[in-house]
């Protein structure tokens, strides 16, 4: 799982990183009163560490509008949290045992959702909780690779959650069937019918 605050430091983590090659990239939208609200007993600190640990190196879940290292972001932004420590504790989204703080901003979580609305055809959101899967192109010598917004396969996991008695246990076996999937399929044509099947 990787927390990475906007597209720009998406593309540029992408960038730096041994998996920059072209493929269909897991991105969660979760806006950050839904996380907050959702994690108001910690259970979702505990979701998002199991996860963390079983994605490991080889599987990438990436989370736009938040980030655990909010001094040493690739943009250097001062707009993620104030500059002098200690830190708002409202911003903290989560506490995690590998990442430790992840924090959020709700500007660089919408700044990337309208470039989702701005770039492809069709797509609004409207507030429930995503998972997407979007097409990254690597770019050429040192530039930054991009998406291909012209087809985003998109899941609705707030539709799982509401409709579902054990709600907490019914997501966590959802995402551990879809990471299995991520592992084990490499053709993306498969890959989401196999990914239709679990969330449809």
């Amino acid at each position: 799982m990787n927390p990475v605050i906007s597209y720009r430091d998406f593309m540029q983590y992408m960038a730096r990183s041994s998996n920059n090659h072209s493929q269909l990239l897991p991105v969660v939208l979760i806006k950050p009163s839904t996380l907050l609200y959702l994690n108001r007993e910690y259970r979702l600190d505990h979701l998002f560490d199991y996860f963390d640990r079983r994605t490991g190196n080889e599987v990438q879940f990436f989370l736009p509008g938040y980030s655990h290292y909010p001094s040493t972001s690739f943009l250097q932004s001062s707009s993620i949290l104030p500059e002098i420590k200690p830190y708002n504790q409202n911003a903290v989204a989560l506490n995690l045992t590998r990442l430790k703080k992840v924090y959020y901003s709700d500007n660089d979580f919408l700044n990337f959702v309208e470039i989702l609305e701005q770039n492809a055809q069709n797509f609004r959101y409207y507030g429930n909780t995503e998972l997407l899967f979007i097409k990254y192109i690597p770019g050429r010598d040192s530039a930054l690779g991009r998406f291909d917004f012209s087809n985003i396969h998109r899941y609705n996991l707030s539709q799982i959650y509401y409709d579902h008695q054990e709600h907490f246990y019914h997501v966590e076996r959802i995402l551990e069937e879809v990471l299995h999937v991520i592992r084990s399929e490499h053709n993306e044509t498969e890959l989401i019918a196999l990914i239709n099947n679990i969330l449809d």
